[in-house]
């Protein structure tokens, strides 16, 4: 193998394919028991395998439960689509969840998709469910039980044995399901299940969900020996949605009963919560996405009342976490004011906002077990950094308990039972898993790697600042060429630009990009922009994009490469743009709306017509195709193919479920006969986001070398260190 010239970490393209990232394991879900005693959580053993520990918390004894090595079969189709939506990269244990019974703390283990029950004392297993068909297992309450589903209906499972009843049960018919989440309400509502149980586990509330006023959309795929069709319930913009009703089973008298809920005729479930005395929040939003009507249904009376009307324009970001008090009333974000900010609603209708400012807070953590404080995550101190706050409900006085610069995660123990886990990392430093008080007060830091930049030869990115002419301070980061030169050199723009992502921000994961660290050492200066239409800046700062994607994202970035000429000297003939799903459109936008000022493009699974896509996502910010027809017309790649001029490579999935592969055969058949100079590479097993070495090394090795030749460099192989 050749040595690297570089004095730091060697690079080379084989190295974009190696999985974990450097420094990137991390812990992963972890969850207090009920008494905040332990914690458990799934940690990379080896390599991207995860397997599940357990911290003692008075003795710090630190001991792994179940082992990854464990884990013999591929996971089942459902898992994998669960973790596409899920955007989950590792391996190994799936996910985990803790049961306490009978005074005892048993273990949910999600293996693949395959489901056992064990216990955490001695490791034998308690209920073995893997050969049972379930899709998903969920924890009834406190009642002892666990709540199983299948293709035809939820059943209730015994935990120490014992028949298992029929929730609901029917002959399996395409297309309709039962306790699910319909594709839409996962990919762009955040909600990823179709159950909740009450605290004492006597009420279930659960989704029908029927599909079949959506047309199938057939994948085939490639088993090795032969091939599989998987058959899509895809709801295209424009299009029919599933219709959706909410059940209520009674454990008490073994009824079910159906909530009329009338927003729900032609809108989402967005959210369902249980309050502790087991009334249910229901949250719909409506198909124009800018209304949230928040209702309260008591089971004793069977009365559903509508409590709060949530407007906001151009479109509402649901509340990723809700949260009950004991009183029943409800916490949650809501920008209403102009920032995601929280609020408090009780079920008169009296919403009570917490926080304020030109801020944003990006999570809601918990609430204490005294339910004086709620402690959150918010860009309060910058936009770059994502810290860790407690506000007092009765004073509204806000603390900052995060002390490190840069991001950080946080997870409450049960409750808010005297602990919580601080993860936190930077540009300049690696990942680190620290325990403390809720008073702020340090207990233990996992003893898990954690390194620097410096100490692993990588340079971390620059922040920058581009002012528009309104005043709006735009944020970018750029990669330097290892000498620091950039006067003359190539510039090469690696770009999202779309709506609910945020790419510049004071994290490890800029620093461990490793494909712009390796384009940066073959002497590119590579450019990262959150242009305006991202988030976590406030309505004002995303609102520009509605009905006109592919235009102020495309000036933003443009103008931000016009700064880079003026005030490095970059060269302004040599500019090449990359970028994935989003940022696959924004790069064919790039090299067609604005073909003069780019020379190349890779576009890796592109929406080329937003008409393809679905509609929750497309809707929100383009309107129904019927009424905001300039706005679809303006979203067509296909339009534009005639000013193409550079050089274009298009990578994309056979098997991708979400940007369907039908997007760049559109591409393709528009492209005939135009003369245009376009590479495709098509992935025969990859859904959306490519996976395992030999993809990503091939995805690695075609992007860097199309954007190097494309701007007058020379090609790397694949083993060649820089």
């Amino acid at each position: 193998m050749p040595e690297s010239t570089h004095p730091g970490f060697p690079l080379s393209i084989s190295s974009l394919a190696i999985r974990p990232l450097p420094a990137s394991r991390v812990v992963v879900g972890p969850k207090f028991d009920l008494r905040g005693e332990r914690l458990y959580f799934m940690y990379p053993k080896a390599e991207t395998e995860l397997s599940l520990y357990c911290l003692d918390i008075g003795s710090k004894e630190l001991s792994i439960v179940f082992s990854s090595s464990l884990i013999e079969s591929e996971p089942t189709l459902e898992e994998q689509l669960r973790r596409e939506r899920l955007r989950l990269n590792w391996e190994g244990l799936s996910d985990f969840d803790l049961i306490e019974a009978s005074g005892v703390t048993y273990l949910l283990l999600n293996l693949g998709g395959k489901f056992l029950v064990a216990n955490p004392a001695d490791q034998s297993i308690l209920l073995d469910l893997t050969s049972a068909g379930y899709s998903a297992v969920y924890q009834a309450g406190s009642s002892g039980f666990l709540l199983g589903i299948k293709k035809d209906g939820i059943f209730k499972i015994s935990l120490f044995g014992g028949e298992t009843i029929a929730l609901i049960e029917s002959k399996y018919e395409p297309g309709l399901s039962y306790g699910t989440a319909e594709y839409v309400a996962q990919e762009e509502l955040d909600r990823i299940e179709g159950l909740w149980c009450s605290p004492d586990g006597q009420l279930v509330a659960f989704t029908e969900v029927d599909e079949s006023p959506i047309p199938e959309f057939p994948i085939v795929r490639d088993t090795g020996t032969g091939s599989e069709l998987e058959n899509h319930r895809y709801p295209l913009a424009g299009g029919n949605n599933a219709s959706v009703r909410l059940g209520l089973y009674r454990d008490s008298t073994q009824t079910i009963e159906w909530i009329e809920i009338p927003a729900l005729r032609d809108g989402y479930l967005a959210r369902v919560c249980f309050t502790p005395s087991s009334d249910l929040w229901i949250a719909v939003l409506n198909r124009q996405q800018d209304e949230v009507q928040w209702y309260i249904y008591t089971p004793e009376d069977l009365k559903l009342k509508p409590v709060y009307l949530q407007k906001e324009e151009p479109w509402v970001n649901l509340a990723q976490n809700v949260i009950s008090l004991s009183s029943g009333d409800l916490l949650f974000t809501s920008e209403e004011s102009g920032f995601s900010h929280l609020v408090h609603l009780d079920s008169g209708g009296n919403l009570r906002q917490l926080t304020s400012g030109e801020f944003s807070v990006t999570e809601l953590v918990g609430v204490s077990a005294d339910e004086s404080k709620v402690f959150f995550l918010s860009t309060r101190e910058s936009p770059l950094e994502r810290h860790l706050y407690s506000v007092d409900l009765d004073s509204l006085s806000i603390k900052k308990l995060s002390v490190e610069t840069g991001t950080n995660q946080a997870f409450l123990s049960s409750a808010g039972r005297g602990h919580i886990l601080l993860q936190n990392s930077s540009r300049e430093r690696s990942f680190t898993s620290t325990l403390y008080t809720l008073g702020g007060s340090w207990v233990w830091d996992l003893p898990f790697e954690s390194v620097t930049a410096d100490s692993l030869g990588l340079l971390p990115p620059k922040f920058m600042e581009l002012p528009l002419e309104d005043e709006t301070v735009l944020y970018g980061a750029l990669y330097l060429p290892s000498d620091g030169a950039t006067k003359g050199r190539p510039l090469v723009v690696s770009v999202y630009g779309g709506p609910r992502a945020q790419t510049v921000v004071d994290s490890w994961s800029m620093t461990i990009d490793l494909q712009a660290q390796l384009l940066a050492r073959a002497g590119l200066v590579v450019f990262k922009l959150d242009n305006r239409g991202s988030f976590n800046r406030g309505k004002s700062f995303e609102a520009p994009i509605r009905r006109g994607f592919g235009t102020v994202e495309l000036s933003d970035q443009i103008s931000g490469i016009d700064f880079l000429i003026q005030e490095l000297g970059v060269d302004k003939d040599r500019v090449g743009i990359y970028g994935w799903s989003y940022g696959g459109f924004m790069t064919l936008m790039a090299m067609t709306k604005a073909a003069d000022r780019f020379k190349v493009g890779v576009a890796g699974a592109p929406v080329v017509d937003f008409a393809l896509y679905d509609t929750a996502y497309t809707e929100r910010y383009l309107g129904l195709p019927e009424e905001e027809p300039d706005a679809y017309r303006g979203a067509d790649v296909t339009r534009y193919l005639d000013e193409l001029c550079g050089r274009l490579l298009v990578i994309h999935g056979l098997i991708d479920e979400n940007v369907h592969f039908s997007n760049s055969t559109k591409l393709m058949s528009a492209l005939e006969g135009l003369g245009k100079d376009v590479d495709f590479l098509v992935l025969p097993g990859s859904r959306h986001g490519p996976r395992g070495y030999q993809t990503l090394l091939e995805v690695a090795y075609r992007r860097t070398n199309f954007l190097l030749r494309g701007l007058g460099l020379e090609a790397l192989g694949t083993e060649e260190l820089i």
